[in-house]
Formats: structure tokens, C-alpha cells, sequence
């Protein structure tokens, strides 16, 4: 029988036979020597001592098929894990998976030192799936903004779309632009509680579509803005197509069909807006030609679009509009006070 000398932290005794090994507390990691063998070794290493140590490694093929399946579930299961998380919070998604990459790195450092080198490779692919799964999670979210009641804004390719906390479509990547509005007709950006209930939305042109991405206006428009935010009873829409301009609402109805060639935004002292049907721009940006006349906060015609001209003086309580040699002068309910004729 072959006996061993043993080397036990720094401290060397023996010879031991194999069948003692045991009792003595003499583990596979303990440095062992004989006649006959060139170096210290660790007992398991020795073929002769295999027998009397269960292996510290666990089998290969099974760490591999460990690896594969646990890989491909953790990576399905940390999308939405990671977006109900962010949503939780309202922050980006891909801070969320940083604490396990962070902690299966220093995972495999702990038993890199030598008192634990020995279950290195068990303790690497024991980890790797949830350092595999952390990172796709991060690379999944990295072009996010963060959460906000439950979404957040996904950016690929150059096109902007809505993701939802369980990390799927909630509109197609598809948009060139996105920009929410409330049922009060605000650019609400990030809404903070209150979900969007509409969105301004450009593919190539203007568009309007819900939250679920049915369009209400098609996209066809130049131009869409939200006119004269916050002053209106009914929230409305400015839009422009090929020169021309049309206000509707959030419902996509028609208030002032696409014909008129302006469209005042605002008007802060008479509350008035000003428009022009038949004219065109000039090099000074002004709009000449055409009849002109005059639209309430609501868009509703207080005069006629049927006047050379229009002028208002809310202090004086009346609104001047001239064509040919007459004149009128209506009140800002749109009531004619009077018509004056010039003499030829």
C-alpha cells in the first residue's frame, strides 16, 4: 500500500495511508506527496486518490446544458422583470440589471482566490446565465427613455416608438417624431400619472393616433400643431397641407376645413384670430390678396371670410371689416352693428 506525506497550511506530516485520509480531515484540495512523484499535488489530482474524494467539479455537459437553458430563461424573464422594476420606480429600465452584472463579476473574483480556485469553474457557469441574461436585458433597453406610469419612449434607428412595462410594443418603432397630448389639449411631454390621449405623430408627414396607434387624422399634413393651447373650450388642432390650413379636434372632426391660406395663432388683446382664404405670401412673409375675416377662441366665425380687410379695437368694444366702398363694424359676438358706404 502506498502511503502519502501530507501538507496541511504549511505543515507537513505523515506518512498517512490513502483509507486514513478521512478521518485525518484531509480534503482534495490538500497538497499531498510520495515516493516517487515529482511535486506536491492536490490529493484529487492524484489517480490513485481519485477514489477516495467525491469530484468538486460538476459534470461538463450538464454545466453546458445549464448554461443554454437557464440563459435563454432568465433572458426572457429579465425583460419584464426589468420594465416592471424601472416602471415601479420611473427610471430607465437599463439601470435595473447594472447590481447583477455587478455581482456575478464579483462572484467569479471570490473564487479566484486560491483557498476557493478549486470550484472556479463551477462557480462560472453557475453564474453566467444571470450575467448573460443582465446584460442582454441592458443592451434590450439602452435606447429608452425612462418609465413614466407605465411606458417609455424606444428609439431605433432614427424612428421613436412607446414600449410598455412588460418591455413589448405598445406603438411600432415607426415614427419620426411623437409628441403626447392630454384630453385638455397640452403638450404633456412626460405626463406623470394621466396616460396621453392623443399623440402628434410624423411618418414622412403629420399625422394624429391614440394611444393604441389608430390613426384619427391621416398622415398627410405638413404641419400639426396644437392651436392656441390651453384657451379653447374644446381642444383643437392647426394643420397645413401645401400651403393651405385647417383646425380640427382630438377627435379628428373638422372645425375649418384645409382651404384657408392663413390662420392667426393667437391673438392675446381681442382673443380673435384673424383668416384669409384666396391670398398668398409675399417676400416679407406677409399674406396680400384674398378675402379676409375672423374666428372666435373656438374657431368659430365671428365675420365673414369675405373682406379686403379687418381690423379689431377690443378697447372700443368693435371689429372693422372693409370691402369695395363699404364698411362694416361688428361686436366680438359677431353681431353687424352698422354698415357705412363712401361716396364715389
Amino acid at each position: 500500500m502506498q502511503y502519502f506525506f501530507i501538507n496541511q497550511n504549511g505543515q507537513q506530516s505523515g506518512p498517512v495511508a490513502p483509507e486514513s485520509f478521512k478521518i485525518n480531515g484531509i480534503k482534495g484540495n490538500t497538497m499531498v506527496w510520495c515516493e516517487g512523484m515529482g511535486n506536491w499535488q492536490e490529493a484529487q489530482t492524484v489517480p490513485e486518490l481519485r477514489k477516495f474524494f467525491k469530484s468538486s467539479f460538476l459534470n461538463l455537459p450538464i454545466l453546458i446544458v445549464y448554461v443554454v437553458v437557464m440563459t435563454i430563461v432568465l433572458s426572457l424573464l429579465s425583460i419584464p422583470v426589468t420594465g416592471l422594476i424601472a416602471s415601479a420606480f420611473d427610471t430607465y429600465a437599463y439601470y435595473i440589471p447594472i447590481p447583477v452584472v455587478v455581482l456575478s463579476v464579483l462572484t467569479m473574483m471570490f473564487f479566484l482566490i486560491k483557498k476557493f480556485r478549486h470550484q472556479l469553474r463551477n462557480a462560472f457557469f453557475l453564474t453566467l446565465p444571470f450575467l448573460i441574461s443582465a446584460v442582454v436585458s441592458i443592451i434590450y433597453f439602452t435606447n429608452t427613455s425612462r418609465f413614466d406610469t407605465g411606458y417609455c419612449r424606444v428609439y431605433k434607428n432614427g424612428n421613436m416608438g412607446l414600449m410598455n412595462k412588460f418591455g413589448f410594443a405598445q406603438l411600432p418603432c415607426v415614427y419620426d417624431y411623437l409628441s403626447p397630448i392630454d384630453k385638455e389639449g397640452h403638450d404633456v411631454g412626460y405626463w406623470h400619472g394621466d396616460l396621453p390621449f392623443r399623440f402628434i405623430a410624423k411618418k414622412d408627414h403629420y399625422g394624429l393616433i391614440n394611444f393604441s396607434g389608430e390613426e384619427i387624422l391621416p398622415f398627410k399634413y405638413d404641419e400639426l400643431n396644437i392651436w392656441r393651447e390651453g384657451e379653447t373650450d374644446t381642444p383643437l388642432l392647426l394643420a397645413e397641407k401645401e400651403d393651405f390650413h385647417g383646425i380640427f379636434t382630438l377627435d379628428g372632426e373638422t372645425v375649418l376645413k384645409c382651404e384657408y391660406s392663413y390662420i392667426c395663432k393667437k391673438n392675446e388683446t381681442t382673443g380673435c384670430s384673424k383668416i384669409n382664404i384666396g391670398g398668398s405670401e409675399d417676400s416679407d412673409n406677409d399674406i396680400s390678396g384674398g378675402k379676409w375675416g375672423l374666428i372666435d377662441k373656438n374657431a368659430q366665425l365671428i365675420v365673414p371670410c369675405e373682406y379686403e380687410s379687418i381690423s379689431t379695437y377690443f378697447s372700443s368694444g368693435y371689429i372693422k371689416a372693409s370691402k369695395d366702398y363699404k364698411t362694416d363694424y361688428y361686436d366680438f359676438d359677431g353681431k353687424l352693428l352698422k354698415s357705412e358706404y363712401e361716396e364715389n
